[in-house]
């Protein structure tokens, strides 16, 4: 449980929108990318989560429903926090707001992958109960946004990451 005075400076977190596309650019600076990220959320297949100080958004996570590199699970990717905002619990704060999210539609449990040399965010999931499930070789797809077209492609080794999400569930009645 966080102290109310460190809740108190945390930026707010909320659902994403095509509004946001010229605010996301400070954590993702790539248009391409940020349009392709947008463009799933309006659809549904995603959700894109915002950390929002004032008017400024200083951090970003996306949720793909579909759980495409570890089924059945929603795949968490793209945590993205501004330098000046990092090590202060943003990317805590984003990670258990994707929980949330995920675990109102249902999922019992999350995954995401992390780059095999990124201690340090290795080292921030494990701290919100994600465990290691193996190696796993992170095919990637660069596409253009406004075509779809495969603009590159490739592989990076990373490690597979699942966190146990907690039962949600009516509330219990009174004894």
């Amino acid at each position: 449980m966080l102290h109310p005075d460190v809740v108190a400076a945390l930026p707010v977190v909320r659902i994403g929108c095509a509004a946001d596309e010229d605010g996301l650019a400070s954590v993702i600076p790539d248009p391409g990318r940020r349009a392709w990220r947008i463009r799933n959320a309006e659809s549904g297949t995603e959700q894109l989560l915002v950390a929002e100080e004032g008017s400024r958004i200083v951090g970003a996570v996306s949720i793909r429903w579909n759980g495409e590199c570890d089924p059945p699970n929603p795949w968490i990717y793209g945590g993205e926090v501004e330098e000046a905002w990092r090590g202060q619990g943003v990317g805590s704060l984003l990670w258990r707001e994707a929980h949330r999210a995920c675990s109102a539609r249902g999922a019992l449990a999350v995954s995401l992958d992390v780059d095999s040399t990124n201690a340090r965010a290795r080292r921030l999931y494990e701290r919100l109960g994600y465990e290691v499930v193996g190696p796993h070789a992170h095919q990637w797809v660069a596409r253009d946004p406004e075509t779809g077209a495969v603009a590159a492609e490739g592989v990076a080794e990373t490690w597979l990451m699942r966190c146990r999400l907690p039962v949600v569930g009516p509330a219990s009645p009174a004894p």
